[in-house]
């Protein structure tokens, strides 16, 4: 079957994505189907739009979304062609069609997806940079939702890292709602990455397209990482599909305490996922055995005894100031500098609030 044709067949709102991958299965053309055995059902079916008239509505509005990517610079793939991901045409019921924008890679190219909340804590957006560092240096594919939290910072934090991320929206390729996601998904396509509908063009957002969405980030992927979700987050529906698609789903465990670590340590406890405590173990996981790990090992060189007391007291969880010169019982003021200092040496970050931290490079 030609591409105009089905494109045109999956914009047919009767027509659904499970009966489309049958008619492209069994059949060469429209014509073709409407000439076999089926062809009556089929003629009933569009008593009112007839799909088999040269001149029907959803072979023209097939021709104008052809004309869009061009216009849009995407491309248009179809289940049928060569580049339709490998991963994805392997689920069950995969997107017949997918609108393309930028580069999308061929299957020696390893994805894995990291989603999570909308409300990304302090720890979850430290967990993100971490992974995505590590998993950017041994070239593989970031996928993501472009939504804000979790989603776009490990689009960010990619694009930061100079690695390549794929971001999969629930709308068409021109309905991307928000200013910030807008530049976020130029800056992907700028950057050699790929932003991925299963929408046509002219189409926007709604929530059950969300759930879609989530069926092929999983599905695109090797693996999906949970970074962060409560009890009842969106993204603990694409923990579902990477299960049902048996694909490798790892989540990264949290606080008891913590609203935001609640899914993840429920897909834990209920055994759907594996604890994820570092990339060599996730990409081993995944069949990487050449893990690069290009942590730095520099010696500390400290400039005075009160900044080597101040490093030791700091960890990976964040750290108030108050907190710090009370725990190194020392002066606010000279806290205050020696930070300074340490952070100039990259060896603290400062967080939003007067929060400290040791750098995690």
């Amino acid at each position: 079957m030609n591409k105009k044709e089905i494109i045109a067949l999956s914009l047919t709102k009767e027509i659904s994505n499970r009966e489309l991958l049958f008619y492209l299965e069994n059949f060469e053309s429209i014509k073709h189907i409407v000439s076999s055995k089926l062809g009556k059902t089929f003629k009933e079916k569009f008593d009112k739009v007839s799909l088999f008239d040269s001149n029907n509505e959803y072979l023209d509005k097939a021709e104008q979304q052809l004309e869009l990517a061009v216009k849009n610079e995407t491309e248009i793939i179809t289940i049928q062609d060569n580049n339709y991901p490998t991963l994805l045409k392997n689920i069950e019921n995969p997107p017949p069609v997918l609108y393309c924008k930028g580069k999308l890679y061929d299957a020696e190219n390893v994805s894995v997806s990291i989603v999570g909340t909308r409300k990304a804590t302090n720890y979850g957006r430290l967990v993100v940079e971490k992974f995505v560092n590590q998993l950017v240096e041994n070239r593989v594919i970031i996928t993501s939702g472009l939504a804000y939290g979790i989603d776009s910072y490990a689009h960010d934090i990619t694009l930061q890292s100079k690695g390549t991320t794929y971001a999969v929206i629930a709308s068409g390729i021109d309905k991307i709602s928000t200013d910030r996601s807008k530049k976020l998904a130029r800056k992907i396509v700028d950057n050699e990455g790929c932003i991925i509908s299963s929408y046509p063009f002219g189409v926007n957002a709604l929530p059950p397209y969300f759930i879609s969405r989530n069926r092929i980030i999983s599905g695109i992927s090797k693996a999906t990482i949970v970074i962060e979700s409560d009890a009842k987050g969106g993204s603990l529906w694409t923990a579902k599909f990477a299960v049902e698609q048996n694909r490798d789903l790892f989540a990264v465990p949290g606080s008891i305490f913590e609203s935001k670590s609640k899914g993840t340590n429920s897909l834990i406890e209920k055994d759907m996922a594996i604890p994820a405590l570092s990339v060599d173990q996730i990409l081993k996981h995944i069949g990487f055995l050449n893990v690069t790990n290009n942590i730095k090992k520099n010696n500390l060189v400290f400039n005075n005894t009160e900044e080597e007391k101040i490093f030791g007291f700091l960890s990976f969880s964040p750290k108030h100031i108050d907190e710090i010169a009370n725990g190194v019982d020392m002066p606010i003021m000279n806290v205050q500098v020696n930070l300074l200092t340490l952070e100039f040496n990259s060896m603290v970050r400062q967080l939003p609030g007067n929060l400290f931290i040791r750098n995690i490079d």
